[in-house]
């Protein structure tokens, strides 16, 4: 509260754990309890890529963070799921839109390495308002922009860029 002030807005404190509860308190982190203390705005539940593989799937599913849900319902912990979303643009929608009906307060396109992919699906997805459109809307990133320069240097499309090297 004292950083708000100074900053004259209110800054939220946030957290990201595994990706369900039984998972979380694996790790000695009790979600129910930090959302009934008040301690956290925003709860990213994550994948659990360190568990052992006995403890079960490690991916965030909508069952899981519905659990996480019920177990913070009145709090006023905002939920914002890690998801790696499908590179499938046609399942991507339905799945986003199981997370929205859960009430997630947004969706975190995670931090897969070297590249997240997931990003480049997520961001064309749009707003939830706009899930059932993306069919509609795949011709704006799918048109093909030709270019014969670039910086300068001329683009041969048989060998590419001249080089020096």
């Amino acid at each position: 509260d004292i950083v708000g002030q100074k900053r004259g807005k209110r800054f939220e404190i946030a957290m990201h754990a595994q990706n369900n509860l039984r998972n979380c308190l694996y790790y000695g982190i009790d979600v129910a309890q930090i959302a009934k203390e008040g301690v956290l705005d925003i709860f990213y539940p994550d994948v659990s890529a360190f568990l052992p593989d006995e403890l079960g799937p490690k991916d965030v599913l909508p069952e899981h963070v519905a659990e996480i849900m019920a177990a913070t319902r009145g709090s006023g912990m905002k939920i914002i799921p890690f998801w790696a979303a499908e590179r499938n643009l046609k399942a991507a929608p339905v799945r986003a839109a199981e997370f929205y009906k859960l009430g997630v307060a947004g969706l975190h396109p995670g931090h897969a390495a070297p590249y997240n992919a997931s990003w480049q699906v997520m961001r064309r997805l749009g707003h939830e308002s706009e899930l059932s459109t993306l069919s509609s809307r795949m011709p704006e990133w799918e048109r093909i922009v030709r270019f014969q320069t670039v910086a300068g240097m001329t683009i041969d499309l048989r060998s590419g860029v001249t080089t020096c090297g």
